[in-house]
């Protein structure tokens, strides 16, 4: 998909951070920079599997993001936790003060206690309640 800080922080070269605890489950993130371009053949597709591995999550260099779990409703919180993670460490850089971040075995820890199955159903249907109302109010 192509979340628009997303999409400007892939065109840095910083470090994703656990600036917030949202951050957590995607601190495995990994990076795709052989190509800005569209994945148009098997073989650059191939290549992103491959750089993705075991990671949740991967931003693709100046151009979008890939996300993969275990069901479509894990899939779309990595994408969402990824884009809010990127926007706040790009709010936390832009504010010219020293911040700081979760690191070590806190990441895993909270990860574990803030995205469990019952989280990621909870946020499912939290998504799924703001599609429907937008799409009543419109």
């Amino acid at each position: 998909s192509h979340p628009p800080y997303a999409m400007v922080f892939s065109a840095t070269d910083l470090m994703l951070k656990a600036v917030t605890h949202d951050a957590t489950p995607i601190m495995n993130t990994t990076r795709f920079t052989l190509t800005t371009n569209t994945v148009t053949n098997t073989s650059v597709a191939q290549q992103v599997a491959a750089a993705l591995g075991k990671s949740n999550t991967m931003l693709l260099k100046n151009h979008g993001i890939v996300a993969a779990g275990r069901t479509v409703p894990e899939t779309v919180c990595w994408s969402i936790v990824l884009e809010n993670a990127c926007k706040l460490q790009l709010l936390a850089e832009s504010s010219g003060v020293p911040y700081s971040s979760t690191e070590g075995i806190e990441i895993k820890t909270k990860s574990k206690i803030i995205f469990g199955a019952t989280a990621i159903r909870e946020y499912w249907s939290y998504w799924c309640r703001k599609v429907d109302r937008h799409f009543k109010l419109n």
